[in-house]
């Protein structure tokens, strides 16, 4: 993290190495990877903080670290607060669809008080011996708050006639998810390397809205709609990682595993306020090997993977393999100039909420609900890069085309609810894009 880097000083710093991409065993992550290379730390405390506050609004973002250094060990601990409070915010929406053979017009005009505080303090505790050990334990309880609330003014026109309805929303959101994440590492040899890291997370989130539109008494377009959601989920992560290096070379094996178990309830206007119970069981295992270098005058690395996903929830099940290679080959030529071909390929993995199978109401006919029968994509970009690196001047140029097999798109269908017509938005697998 920043607070991490923030803690080390300049001149304990050796090198640091800048993946341009990504080590496979975080391609899939998104993340971007540095490595930061340090001498024996001096023993003593080091700490720091930063504040950045609008004047004329709600808006904070505060930050404070404090570390402690004996030979080996280390002691660091860490708070960061965002906090947001607008009390005079304005927003429009616009829902346009066809049902039943008319055009349905909904314009929505919000005028709430929204905000929100996100709270992250973290204790992380490393021991280092260098070329040897490295051990560390991190543990995080964030916790999150959201609100707004507000008066909408919505404009509804079908049938060639046009009105005016008054609205009313109020959201109110708490999260809690703390984590535990343990790594270890350990050097066998002067040229290999074993690692393995352990992350056990719990997410707890409990959500009510209250929203009503008044469109006149006897209007199919008023309603209230209360709304109460809990949802849980647990999750474990294990990874084991082995790297072996020769010169320039070096061959990296690893696998990761994942499982989580997760389930809501729900309770609104389209369950008759009876709340719903939703489970889902999802794991994923990712097995992977790496193999990079320098031939010649030539970078390259080749990396070839899997990922075998499994999910299970109240209302189906399915288990997948998806294949996830890349290659990446690169010359520098001219002392400035450096030519890049990569070829990668990652996964698509529906979320929980995509999975649900719980239904909420946007406007008085359009419903938007999740699809359990939703599976997993894969995505493929082949690219070419061009660099130009010089003092004064850092130019690139990229061809690149991108390809998804199943990928996951939202898709709008027609249904009968108790004999009204209704719009159900909900994302579907489609056969590519």
């Amino acid at each position: 993290t920043l607070n991490d880097l923030r803690a080390i000083p300049a001149d304990k710093i050796r090198k640091v190495d800048v993946y341009t991409l990504p080590p496979a065993r975080y391609a899939s992550s998104g993340q971007k990877v540095i490595n930061v290379v340090t001498g024996q730390l001096d023993t003593g405390v080091n700490g720091g903080f930063n504040v950045i506050s609008a004047v004329a609004t709600g808006f904070v973002n505060g930050n404070a670290f404090l570390t402690y250094t004996s030979g080996n060990h280390r002691l660091a601990a860490d708070y960061k607060i965002e906090l947001r409070d607008y009390d005079d915010r304005r927003s429009t929406s616009d829902y346009t669809y066809w049902l039943g053979g008319r055009t349905y017009r909904y314009n929505y005009y919000t005028r709430d008080h929204f905000g929100y505080t996100y709270h992250t303090p973290r204790l992380k505790y490393t021991y280092s011996k260098p070329e040897d050990l490295t051990l560390q334990v991190i543990a995080s309880p964030s916790f999150n708050k959201r609100f707004s609330r507000g008066d909408q003014t919505v404009g509804i026109s079908y049938d060639a006639t046009s009105s005016e309805a008054k609205g009313y929303s109020d959201n109110n959101s708490t999260t809690f998810s703390p984590s535990l994440d343990i790594y270890l590492s350990k050097q066998l040899s002067k040229s290999s390397e074993i690692s393995a890291n352990v992350v056990g997370t719990y997410f707890h989130s409990s959500q009510d809205r209250d929203k009503t539109l008044n469109a006149g008494e006897g209007s199919p377009d008023t309603y209230t709609d209360l709304m109460d959601q809990k949802v849980n989920r647990y999750s474990i992560i294990g990874e084991v990682d082995y790297t072996y290096k020769r010169g320039f070379n070096s061959l990296n094996v690893g696998f990761r595993t994942s499982v989580s178990q997760s389930w809501s309830d729900t309770r609104n206007i389209l369950s008759d306020y009876d709340f719903s119970r939703y489970r889902s069981d999802d794991t994923d295992n990712y097995l992977y090997a790496e193999y990079s270098g320098l031939w010649k005058k030539m970078m390259f690395s080749v990396s070839l993977g899997g990922h075998i996903a499994h999910a299970k929830n109240d209302d189906a099940s399915y288990t997948r393999f998806l294949f996830t290679p890349r290659l990446v080959l690169s010359r520098t030529f001219a002392r400035h100039h450096t030519l890049r071909l990569m070829f990668q390929s990652s996964p698509e993995i529906p979320s929980i909420s995509q999975l649900s199978d719980n239904a909420v109401l946007q406007t008085p006919r359009m419903i938007h609900a999740g699809n359990p029968y939703l599976h997993s994509g894969t995505n493929y970009q082949p690219a070419l890069v061009y660099q130009l690196a010089r003092k004064r001047i850092n130019l690139s140029a990229a061809l690149m085309y991108s390809y998804t097999h199943s990928p996951i798109e939202m898709s709008y269908r027609e249904a009968l609810l108790d004999g009204q017509p209704y719009v159900i938005a909900s994302e579907v697998n489609i056969k590519s894009s």
